[in-house]
């Protein structure tokens, strides 16, 4: 065997790029469990920074200003939740009920939300306090988590299981409301997602009236 098959292989260097993507995904993560636990308003680049091990004028090197950094986590926030509800839904046989689909969405969105994910966590504080600037142009986004719950609401009116009269989109609000808020009072210890996700999809679907 030659000499230099027992010589161990050194790691390949990473990349200036993936250096560069790797700093950046940090300032995010950082960014994301600083706003989680300070809001919007109390948060200031250099927070970020110290939570990153980086310094302030780095941060600006990935990010124009605070409000870019916060447009960012609000849009990955959005989108990981889009994807988990959209493969949560995908993965239902094609004839599922409308329960079943609405069960299904609930349970992926909470399984995310008492996980403790800090993107969705720093979502739902700054969300009510950023400026109208920020959330006109996170809206595009949001519509198409918004257009999931529509669209379970709408087919199941179509096939005679929601009731006709029922707003879409009030409705929606209501299920999307109360999902978000269930991470402020839900302890994963006491009542698991799926649990949790029954009994919100039966509230929704059947109401609370007692059948005569």
């Amino acid at each position: 065997m030659p000499a230099s098959a027992n010589v161990k292989k050194s790691k390949k260097p990473l990349s200036d790029a993936t250096k560069s993507e790797l700093t950046r995904q940090r300032i995010l993560d950082s960014a994301a469990r600083v706003f989680a636990q300070r809001g919007y308003a109390h948060t200031r680049l250099i927070d970020v920074a110290r939570e990153a091990q980086s310094h302030a004028g780095g941060i600006y090197y990935y990010f124009a200003s605070r409000e870019a950094l916060v447009e960012e986590l609000l849009s990955i926030s959005t989108q990981r939740s889009v994807s988990l509800v959209r493969e949560a839904l995908q993965a239902l046989r094609s004839d599922a009920t409308t329960f079943e689909k609405l069960r299904t969405a609930i349970t992926a969105q909470l399984t995310s939300l008492l996980a403790g994910d800090s993107y969705n966590i720093a979502f739902n504080k700054i969300y009510p306090q950023v400026p109208e600037t920020i959330l006109d142009r996170h809206r595009t986004i949001l519509r198409e988590y918004f257009e999931i719950w529509r669209d379970i609401i709408r087919q199941g009116q179509a096939q005679g299981e929601i009731r006709a009269d029922v707003d879409a989109a009030v409705m929606r609000l209501t299920i999307v409301g109360s999902i978000q808020w269930a991470v402020e009072w839900a302890r994963p210890q006491n009542s698991s997602a799926e649990i949790l996700g029954e009994q919100m999809a039966n509230v929704f679907f059947s109401g609370i009236k007692a059948e005569k």
